[in-house]
């Protein structure tokens, strides 16, 4: 155990000790509660000697890995992230797993979520358990086992941790743990449930003492809080809902481990449904007389099991025969992959070259005026509006016309009306175009508390809305935060879109260094409007007057940084659509007369609408920002891999604000988003594009969707 090597890696915020052996393809190993990477020490000898690197972490709140205080940095997406940081440390684009209890769970979420970080996964004794939409998972082992059961007692935190003080007897009591059935006690944590006097030949003292001294110097807390987020990853993974493990699978669990053993389990693993959502899945391997604790108990069996089918994926590139041809349309990578002892297979990669293909700068000046609104007005009354019950919200809809569904997603401080011009010419043009008020908008309902508000609830009421009508893939348009929502929707359900069009926000890479909210008061400061926002009431407050409110922002037309430091005045200054006057937000000033492509009946309608709605649903997805950027740690580095045209006005203040023209043009917009096409700067348009340009913006997105 000496030749194994340990280090600190920092990733995601914290400092993550691993413990490694051996040279090769990487191997990553993922512990369960209450484990170490010590859990794998017989795997990773094995995999060592058999040409692999095998690197097990201490997972965040375990053993030598930074344990951070509070129960909300232990979500799924915390952990995963912590992993892509991992892995991005390392230099390692694509590894093996194997992951067991709680490492295994975590397994399932790094290849649903980055399927494309992973080669093939080895999961012990948790099978994968598909999102419930109906109802938590608390909530749901409450009402089928009772407020006894393990899982329900570990969510009062300091409860638990009081019945585990002492450290010895409970982690040796867990480790040989051997009931089978679910654990339901009844009279508090071990009180009916004894350690056994000798232990079995499988677990020495010497190994009963590393992980009680590592327990009695961390605690049990870091590990209590992956099942106290059980609920929270349920809400955040709204967008998964009815998503499949696209990566090759095996699963070995002993027959009598409680897991296995639990009602039901043994029913979703061995018919069906487990095959049906993990479709890769290649092996069931059930290992009789085994308990849970099954790298320790059986290691030499269960390291066999992981090399036996992680073999099956290694690839070799025969140097002289795998090179690179190039043609004027066609690029070929030639190479071998083996796939097992008796088949080598010859992959044929083609990428042909496609006329308009590539990132195209266009300027355009098309306008829609006064004309168009009557036209406007005397059909809009053919759009029609229903409610659709999604992710526990109950989401009004605008929808026109039949064919190809395409998603429009509005923008703060807008609403589905936003698309009025676009929603008549798609419908039009064969397609059915819809367009939701986003939770917190309009007529759809407005959860209370800011945390409702992350950009997973979000595009969690985006599939959700899909599901309910039937929709596997559409095309997506968004402005604004539309924009920014349709970006999250890709990166995390690529399989559901066909094409995007995004208007006015550019992507934006996440940076692992800083939170945005803090970044802009670094680099813009305090009074820049998203900073301003981030105070729950204040600018709820300044936005009492709702239709000098709705009049001066849609008719903003500064182009620079919307920023109005405290006692500085409007007047001769750049300024937001909100502005500080002292400690206080101000509303800018009313134009006199309205240009032509809004009228007072569109104010109206908008004024209408936040008048009873208020502000504080839109302003809340400014408020998730830092937040979202915690959970976005699993998609660090991640690129937005659906055909996307990108249209901007050239006075649109995103467009111009600092370090965004040379994102958009000078190669960071197409690393990050490889199938950009097209990027579209619109001469004199502001930032409500679609409604200031409307034929422009309809004929652009008509002629990128036509394409598909």
């Amino acid at each position: 155990m000496e030749s194994v090597q340990h280090r600190t890696i920092e990733t995601n915020g914290i400092k993550m000790h691993i413990a490694e052996k051996g040279s090769g393809p990487l191997v990553l190993l993922l512990h369960g509660f209450p484990e170490l990477w010590y859990s794998w020490r017989h795997q990773i000898l094995a995999l060592a000697d058999s040409g692999y690197h095998a690197v097990a972490p201490d997972l965040r709140g375990y053993g030598d890995t930074d344990a951070p205080q509070g129960v909300d940095n232990y979500t799924y997406f915390h952990i995963v992230g912590d992993l892509i940081g991992l892995l991005n440390a390392l230099g390692e684009e694509k590894v093996f797993v194997a992951g067991h209890d709680w490492g295994a769970l975590t397994a399932w979420y790094l290849c649903l979520f980055r399927p494309d970080r992973v080669k093939a996964l080895v999961n012990l004794s948790v099978q994968f358990t598909p999102r419930n939409l109906a109802i938590k998972p608390v909530d749901l082992m409450r009402k089928a086992f009772g407020d006894d059961y393990y899982v329900c007692r570990f969510q009062e935190p300091g409860k638990a941790e009081a019945e585990l003080a002492d450290t010895e007897k409970s982690i040796k009591t867990f480790l040989t743990y051997r009931k089978t059935g679910p654990p339901i006690f009844p009279d508090g944590l071990f009180e009916s449930w004894s350690a056994p006097d000798t232990l079995p030949a499988w677990l020495s003292e010497e190994e009963l003492r590393y992980y009680v001294d590592k327990f009695q110097k961390s605690g049990f807390t870091g590990g209590l809080n992956y099942y106290r987020n059980l609920n929270r990853n349920w809400e955040l993974l709204a967008p998964w809902q009815g998503s499949k493990i696209m990566v090759p699978t095996k699963f070995v669990v002993g027959d009598e481990d409680v897991v296995y053993t639990t009602p039901g389990a043994k029913e979703y693993i061995h018919g069906d449904c487990f095959k049906s959502d993990v479709p890769l899945l290649e092996e069931i391997v059930i290992i009789e007389g085994a308990g849970h604790f099954i790298t320790q108990e059986r290691p030499n069996e269960v390291s066999q099991h992981i090399l036996d089918f992680i073999n099956k994926f290694q690839v070799w590139v025969d140097i002289e025969k795998a090179r690179l041809q190039q043609s004027k349309e066609t690029k070929r990578w030639l190479c071998f992959s083996r796939i097992n002892d008796e088949m080598s297979i010859l992959l044929d990669f083609k990428i042909s070259g496609r006329k308009g293909y590539g990132c195209q700068i266009r300027e355009g000046s098309l306008a829609g005026g006064a004309g168009e609104r009557e036209r406007v007005w005397l059909v809009m009354e053919s759009i029609q509006h229903r409610t659709i019950e999604t992710n526990g919200i109950k989401m009004h809809i605008a929808e026109k016309g039949s064919g190809p569904l395409v998603l429009l997603l509005h923008g703060f401080p807008e609403l589905w009306y936003t698309w009025r011009h676009q929603i008549l010419a798609l419908a039009d043009d064969g397609y059915h175009a819809l367009a939701p008020d986003l939770r917190g908008y309009g007529d759809t309902d407005a959860p209370q508390g800011i945390d409702n508000y992350t950009c997973f609830h979000i595009v969690g009421d985006l599939i959700g809305l899909l599901n309910a009508l039937g929709e596997e893939k559409v095309f997506v348009i968004g402005h604004d935060w539309g924009a920014v929502i349709a970006w999250y929707l890709c990166l995390f359900r690529p399989d559901r879109v066909k094409a995007l069009v995004n208007l006015s926000v550019h992507f934006t890479r996440r940076n692992p260094d800083m939170k945005p909210v803090d970044l802009m008061r670094k680099a813009i400061g305090d009074g820049y409007y998203i900073c301003r926002f981030q105070e729950p009431g204040l600018a709820e407050a300044e936005f009492a007057d709702t239709e000098k409110t709705m009049r001066s922002i849609l008719t903003y037309r500064n182009p620079a940084p919307p920023i109005s430091p405290s006692g500085t005045s409007l007047e001769g200054s750049p300024a937001p659509p909100i502005s500080p006057s002292g400690t206080s937000l101000e509303v800018s000033p009313s134009p006199q007369s309205l240009p032509d492509w809004l009228s007072e009946e569109d104010v109206q309608y908008y004024a209408q609408k936040f008048k009873r709605s208020g502000f504080t649903g839109g302003l809340n997805y400014y408020r998730n920002l830092n937040r979202n950027w915690e959970l976005l740690a699993p998609w660090s580095g991640a690129k937005i891999t659906i055909p996307t045209k990108f249209i901007v006005g050239e006075l649109d203040m995103v467009y111009n604000a600092p370090g965004a023209k040379d994102y958009i043009h000078k190669g960071g917009f197409k690393s990050d988003v490889p199938f950009l096409h097209d990027i579209i700067v619109v001469n004199g348009a502001g930032h409500f594009i679609n409604q200031e340009r409307p034929h422009e913006i309809s004929h652009h997105i008509l002629d990128f969707i036509k394409r598909f």
